[in-house]
């Protein structure tokens, strides 16, 4: 689910990550507890979190029920 058009970054929009993981029967962490870990990655670094344009809205630009911005965790690819 890579959000951001920037190739050297990974942004992640929780609520939509929460959705997939719910609608695929996959268990995650409390909220609280992931966003307490993301801040603290060590595989990917993270770097902020701040409203991003959508790589999955530019993929596909006529469907007007993806949002063309999003606030994301923004991490180091």
């Amino acid at each position: 689910m890579q959000l951001t058009i920037n190739k050297d970054l990974v942004a992640i929009n929780l609520n939509q990550f929460v959705q997939l993981a719910s609608d695929r029967r996959q268990q995650i962490p409390s909220l609280m507890d992931l966003k307490r870990h993301l801040r603290t990655s060590k595989a990917r670094k993270f770097i902020e979190i701040k409203t991003t344009r959508s790589a999955i809205r530019a993929s596909d630009p006529n469907n007007k029920f993806l949002p063309a911005s999003l606030k994301c965790w923004v991490f180091q690819r």
